[in-house]
């Protein structure tokens, strides 16, 4: 019995070599000699199916066992179609007890549709192992097994949809979906109008709204909306939305892939379809709309020729966070002293301040220092700008600053400019320039050309101050 055993892993690898050897070589028939193959007392390594023949949506099943397992050694399982073309391959993980299983479905063929014997080929190291399968459909088979409507909405193109022999395929007028009828029905159906012999060359939308918008929002406040739309699409492309203040300045867009009504099918990566959709209102970083300033505001999504739009008004709170309040209170100017700004611990202030910047955009972004130490960072204290980009040009940035609960002397650092900045003081409270001894290192900006002024503050107070002592 052992005999027989060996002779049989001695034919297996024997083809192994010739195989491997043919792929390796591309010698087509032409190869170098066959080295022979080690002589085993038992098989090193086994490989079985849990079947011999599959059809399509069946589970392929691969189990093994390696027998002597060493450290670092990998398991390759590569599997071969009917005309010996290498279609899978994967490093199948072996367990303590020498044990391994892989698992895919006959689904997975489908690119390659074809029927037959297949090979599975097992390397561990210098040892094989070999077996085989039959294929016995493919997934066009199976798809093409189903009903039209079943096809069509799992991805079928309606023209390419499949009608069992002796019928024929026609497009429904209303809704463009395929149905099978004799042919005569097709001929009758299509003369009276009721169904297409082909779908439609061109999408189009048939009808969009909008829905889950309110009346009123508050400054700040997410902006959560649906576009409803139906026709002949593609899911690849969405609605183009934008928002426009009182004066129609477009205040905020969603899209950087919305397009016109120039689409062919065939243009995008997604099967066209007839139906209803669906599309959550959101710019291409996946972020709502916010509206960071009061007033009325109109809501506009269009998709090919078909347009809606809804009036939304963004009023302020009642009790509105200081994170969200304007800068309505205008920044103090003085001839004499130097400004330190001054907040209240566990509090949330903004400064906003505009900018002219003749160079290409640059990081807004602003960061919080300790006064007597200016390369160590406050980490109670926490900063972020809005937008995060300075543009070329003018343009405002909003910054808003949440102070901790420690009380301390800081600078805030815009750009190469640094600005005195305290907490848990106020205007009743001694402050002097020496509490700030970077300002007495008299650093010149010589790589900013921008153009900065603070302009506005909000939960953010202002102490001019001249007194020093210099040593």
């Amino acid at each position: 019995m052992k005999t027989l055993h060996y002779c049989i892993i001695t034919i297996s690898l024997i083809g192994v070599s010739f195989f491997v050897s043919e792929d390796a070589y591309g010698c087509l028939g032409n190869c170098p000699p066959i080295t022979p193959p080690p002589h085993y007392a038992s098989s090193p390594i086994t490989v079985h199916t849990n079947l011999e023949n599959y059809s399509t949506g069946d589970n392929i099943i691969i189990t093994g066992h390696i027998f002597n397992q060493t450290k670092d050694t990998p398991l390759m399982i590569k599997i071969f179609d009917p005309i010996r073309q290498l279609q899978f391959d994967k490093n199948v993980p072996v367990s303590s007890n020498g044990n391994y299983t892989w698992t895919l479905s006959t689904v997975d063929f489908w690119s390659f549709d074809a029927s037959g014997n297949y090979t599975v080929l097992a390397q561990y190291g210098q040892v094989y192992a070999i077996t085989n399968f039959n294929l016995n459909s493919t997934l066009t088979q199976y798809l093409y097994a189903q009903s039209p409507l079943w096809q069509f909405h799992n991805g079928m193109p309606a023209e390419d949809v499949h009608c069992h022999a002796g019928f024929s395929l026609i497009i429904r007028k209303e809704n463009f979906a395929p149905a099978c009828t004799h042919p005569i029905t097709a001929t009758n159906l299509i003369l009276s109008g009721w169904a297409l012999g082909t779908p439609p060359i061109k999408l189009f939308i048939n009808s969009i709204d909008m829905s889950g918008l309110r009346q009123n929002y508050t400054v700040g406040q997410p902006i959560d909306a649906t576009v409803n739309y139906a026709g002949y699409w593609s899911r690849a492309w969405e609605p183009d939305v934008k928002i426009f203040d009182a004066n129609d300045t477009q205040i905020w867009f969603n899209c950087l892939r919305c397009i016109t009504n120039n689409v062919i099918l065939g243009g995008g990566p997604s099967i066209p379809s007839y139906g209803n959709f669906t599309y959550h209102v959101q710019d291409y970083n996946g972020r709502l709309p916010i509206i960071n300033k009061t007033g009325t505001y109109t809501m506009v999504a269009s998709l090919d020729n078909k347009t809606a739009s809804a009036e939304i008004i963004v009023v302020k709170p009642s009790m509105l966070p200081a994170s969200f309040e304007p800068c309505d209170t205008p920044y103090p100017q003085s001839n004499t002293g130097v400004a330190v700004l001054y907040m209240s611990p566990n509090s949330t202030g903004k400064i906003c301040a505009t900018y002219h910047n003749p160079d290409s955009p640059t990081q807004s972004n602003i960061s919080v220092f300790i006064a007597k130490d200016m390369q160590q960072q406050a980490s109670e204290i926490t900063t972020s700008a809005s937008p995060d980009i300075v543009p070329t040009g003018n343009s405002t940035i909003v910054y808003t600053i949440k102070t901790g609960s420690q009380a301390g002397f800081y600078g805030i650092s815009f750009f190469c400019n640094s600005v005195p900045f305290v907490v848990g003081y106020d205007n009743q409270s001694r402050i002097i320039l020496d509490d700030f001894p970077w300002l007495y290192k008299n650093d010149i900006c010589l790589s900013q050309t921008n153009v900065f002024q603070i302009t506005g503050l909000s939960g953010i107070h202002v102490k001019y101050v001249t007194e020093a002592h210099r040593g």
